[in-house]
């Protein structure tokens, strides 16, 4: 009996343990695309979050480079500049778009020279241990879209 009713409350706590994260099923991603230069990079894409929770997203990783931080493009003062972001709020029922000139994955050390054509995986990592992967084309360093 002391077994079943251990089991019992491993049971209660797998089904409730999802409500307290940003279940993954609820956050996709589309769009990747690497803009890739000979000492590095950048990645973009778009963060879709159907859930009814705001989620965070905390990092990025992709195999081809050795380091992909969380950056932000914004305007102050007049002028442009480039900033590392420590996380990324992706609101709930809402989207985050990483694109050229806003959000964007910036890429260092690559791990070999970049294949024009070829695909890198990219892997989000989101507050409360959610992550997506995304298959991404890598694109040459004049490319300014996913097409």
């Amino acid at each position: 009996m002391r077994h079943v009713k251990s089991w019992a409350v491993l049971a209660a706590l797998l089904m409730v343990l999802p409500a307290l994260g940003q279940p993954a099923n609820t956050l996709t991603v589309s769009g990747c695309w690497i803009r890739a230069t000979p000492d590095g990079g950048a990645a973009y894409f778009v963060i879709h979050n159907g859930g009814d929770k705001d989620a965070t997203l905390m990092s990025a990783d992709i195999d081809a480079y050795g380091m992909a931080m969380l950056h932000q493009t914004k305007m102050v003062n007049g002028m442009m500049h480039m900033a590392e972001a420590d996380s990324v709020p992706v609101p709930a029922h809402g989207e985050v778009a990483f694109a050229p000139g806003a959000y964007h994955v910036m890429l260092m050390d690559p791990k070999k020279a970049a294949t024009i054509g070829s695909t890198a995986t990219l892997t989000l990592g989101f507050k409360g241990g959610a992550f997506l992967k995304s298959s991404c084309p890598i694109k040459g360093p004049d490319a300014t879209s996913a097409n």
